[in-house]
């Protein structure tokens, strides 16, 4: 949540989406889904959502480049790209 004044909305708008736009975009829609899912049921139910949606983003390339851009310092390349498990080679690079 962020005040602006009136003739500044439109380009803190295009400044917020930009950097949205370049996140891991497969993982704010599971944070929003198990958000809107978990906003009329029980704590326990919501708690499902939650680990369904982190499941689920485990599935996307995204998921090993944040933690090695992090490692590497410097700016992460999010593609929202699905991880094939049965023809992606296994790095044992990777940690």
């Amino acid at each position: 949540t962020k005040i602006v004044p009136d003739d500044q909305l439109e380009a803190e708008t295009y400044a917020l989406a930009g950097r949205l736009a370049k996140a891991a975009t497969q993982a704010i829609g599971a944070i929003k889904n198990a958000r809107n899912q978990g906003l009329g049921c029980d704590p326990v139910k919501g708690l499902e959502w939650l680990v369904i949606g982190e499941a689920e983003n485990m599935f996307f390339r995204d998921a090993r480049e944040g933690p090695r851009a992090y490692i590497e310092r410097r700016e992460p390349n999010f593609t929202g790209e699905w991880i094939d498990l049965q023809y992606d080679a296994f790095d044992p690079d990777y940690r």
